[in-house]
């Protein structure tokens, strides 16, 4: 008799979790995905931009900066050339860049094939590369 005491103590002891009660498992948290500032934000340098774009597929390893850049506070750019990434002092000026990009794809019979954010400007011809730009930065997305 005692051991059937024990063992049906011992069974409840199990069954109850040592005496708590049971808990409910928390759910996981959904993981959000990172949505871009649709006006594309702000970037300090070129390079910040590049480092970006390489982790979404863009070809930058092969950053370079071009030296007294015109109308831009830093410049460089990618893929040997073809992709071009400019900082500027405020968003007039850059402005006034997608518009003479606006006018040279017109003339080359072409689009402007930009990205801009409030101090920057991405230029590429690759279409692919452009829309994985406006993708990751967001910005006004020009062709």
């Amino acid at each position: 008799m005692r051991r059937l005491v024990l063992l049906a103590s011992a069974t409840a002891l199990v069954l109850t979790g040592c005496g708590g009660e049971p808990t409910a498992r928390s759910p996981l948290p959904i993981p959000t995905p990172e949505v871009p500032p649709a006006d594309g934000g702000k970037y300090g340098t070129p390079r910040e931009i590049a480092t970006e774009l390489e982790a979404v597929g863009v070809g930058c390893r092969d950053y370079v900066p071009i030296a007294n850049p015109i109308s831009a506070l830093e410049r460089g750019s990618c893929e040997n050339g073809d992709l071009v990434i400019s900082i500027y002092a405020n968003e007039g000026a850059v402005q006034a860049q997608v518009e003479f990009y606006q006018s040279l794809g017109k003339e080359l019979d072409g689009g402007a094939d930009t990205v801009a954010g409030l101090n920057w400007t991405v230029h590429t011809s690759d279409d692919a590369d452009l829309d994985r730009t406006w993708k990751a930065l967001g910005g006004r997305h020009i062709q």
